[in-house]
């Protein structure tokens, strides 16, 4: 099998398990565990996971103390904050909301880098975003004629 295979089976799964977390998540939250324990529980066991990793097979850099300071900080905002506003969200919506909008995020983020950075779009940006909001209007039509919650109305 070709690395090229290897990638996109990889990225399959990625987006397989990235899709579920919006179910499983909501499963859990508020009912069992709350959304900032649930941040808390997936934080520790990653690092627990690539702790072990590194000792294993990781590169040994050494991080200079003085940045360690400024990683902390990128990590929190890269991962932590960005965890814990999801799934207090999930928690106070359905699935399909979240989803939704985790769809829309980066054919947002497309748009406003063409309008103020001048990022030219070519046909298959263009072809991408259409491609995303027909399948957010899909999400969106198939959740309001299936009788699903309301995401007024969580519960």
């Amino acid at each position: 099998m070709s690395k090229r295979s290897v990638a996109i089976i990889c990225g399959f799964l990625v987006a397989l398990f990235y899709a579920f977390n919006f179910t499983a998540a909501k499963e859990v939250t508020p009912e069992f565990v709350g959304p900032f324990g649930l941040v808390w529980y997936r934080v520790v066991v990653t690092c627990v996971i690539f702790w072990i990793i590194a000792t294993i097979v990781g590169p040994k850099e050494k991080v200079p103390l003085k940045e360690l300071p400024l990683l902390a900080l990128a990590a929190f905002c890269g991962v932590g904050f960005n965890m814990i506003t999801f799934m207090k969200g999930l928690s106070l919506t359905s699935p399909i909301s979240a989803s939704v909008l985790m769809v829309t995020t980066p054919i947002i983020v497309l748009v406003l880098s063409a309008v103020f950075l001048k990022e030219r779009l070519y046909a298959s940006r263009i072809l991408g975003i259409l491609i995303g909001f027909s399948g957010a209007a899909l999400l969106i039509l198939l959740s309001n004629s299936s009788g699903s919650e309301n995401a007024t109305n969580p519960t």
